[in-house]
């Protein structure tokens, strides 16, 4: 015997740690009828439809590649890899100013043609260095900024019926 079904409806409730199946039918009428009768109207409940045997993209690899360059000159990398089944092929932000904490220009890219990432990659690194260069040329103050972030020291002190947070800093 073969089906013609591609669909099921699942009835939900519930969220986060109380989400569960109710019930689980093969046409929108069913689930609809089962809704009626467990909440007095369709409303108040809700299925998730979900088709069957449906093809799924696979997991690939992909590269994210991330660069932060400091007024000092100091440049900071990051690469991190990955699984996903939704990496476009290298998508990438352009440089952007960070001005809060420590100022910055950072550049990101990531994607699953890997070539393309590390290319893109080398082109956002040269425009963040000149995004700074040109920032620093705006606003020569922004050598004299801390080559650090402050840092905070939380103290915690117990009282009831909770607690109290001091926050010191910075250090």
């Amino acid at each position: 015997m073969v089906s013609d079904m591609t669909d099921i409806y699942i009835v939900t409730s519930g969220e986060y740690s109380d989400y569960c199946i109710e019930a689980v039918f093969s046409t929108k009428e069913k689930a609809d009828a089962f809704l009626v009768d467990r909440y007095g109207a369709e409303q108040y409940g809700r299925y998730e439809v979900w088709e069957i045997d449906a093809e799924w993209e696979p997991y690939v690899d992909y590269l994210n590649m991330t660069v932060t360059v400091y007024p000092n000159g100091e440049i900071e990398e990051r690469e991190s890899a990955g699984k996903s089944a939704t990496a476009p092929a290298c998508e990438s932000r352009k440089p952007w100013r960070r001005e809060w904490g420590r100022p910055s220009v950072g550049a990101n890219v990531w994607g699953r043609d890997l070539a393309r990432v590390r290319k893109r990659y080398s082109e956002l690194r040269a425009q963040a260095q000149a995004e700074m260069d040109a920032w620093v040329a705006e606003r020569p103050d922004l050598l004299t900024q801390p080559t650090e972030s402050p840092r905070y020291t939380i103290v915690a002190q117990t009282s009831s019926p909770g607690y109290t947070v001091h926050i010191q800093g910075p250090t």
